[in-house]
């Protein structure tokens, strides 16, 4: 569980970097 929650949070993080830039 811990792993797959895992997955979905960096792939914010990512989204995120390039959306606030």
């Amino acid at each position: 569980p811990l792993s797959r929650t895992t997955t979905p949070t960096t792939s914010t993080m990512v989204c995120t970097g390039p959306s606030t830039t």
